[in-house]
């Protein structure tokens, strides 16, 4: 992971970790201990490009549910998108309710993040999806 991703992923909230059983952690910690000790593991493991990773997080944490949104509002796929980690963008349009239209703290969606930071082909996985119409009318909070 680069200098960059590690303060990005340094400001996600923490307190995903309260959310999560013992027994959930503990069954994550077998295979990807890296990720079962972080506050808000799918939002790591999308950020990484895992999809290995996050098809076991969302398999493990099942009871309570996945925590979808960090401090900034943000979810995995807006972290993937970030990190232009396709098969992440694809595994989390594919098999969660993620949208690519959820917007964050300042009203930016994964696709604003994804055209801002050129990653034509993440943003080109989104049009793909039900959301399309929703994605070409959406705007962040200060209009863009």
């Amino acid at each position: 992971m680069s200098s960059t991703e590690d303060k990005l992923y340094s400001r996600l909230n923490t307190r995903g970790r309260k959310s999560f059983r013992p027994t959930e952690r503990a069954q994550l910690a077998e295979k990807f201990p890296e990720f079962a000790t972080v506050g808000l593991p799918a939002h790591k493991a999308a950020l990484d490009g895992n999809v290995e990773a996050l098809r076991e997080i969302y398999a493990a944490f099942t009871e309570d549910g996945v925590p979808s949104r960090d401090v900034n509002g943000a979810t995995p796929l807006h972290l993937a998108v970030r990190g232009n980690r396709m098969e992440a963008v694809k595994w989390l349009l594919r098999f969660t309710d993620l949208s690519p239209t959820i917007s964050a703290k300042h009203g930016e969606s994964p696709c604003h993040v994804a055209a801002a930071l050129g990653n034509t082909e993440c943003l080109k996985a989104m049009l793909a999806t039900d959301a399309k119409e929703d994605i070409c009318v959406a705007s962040d909070n200060s209009g863009m």
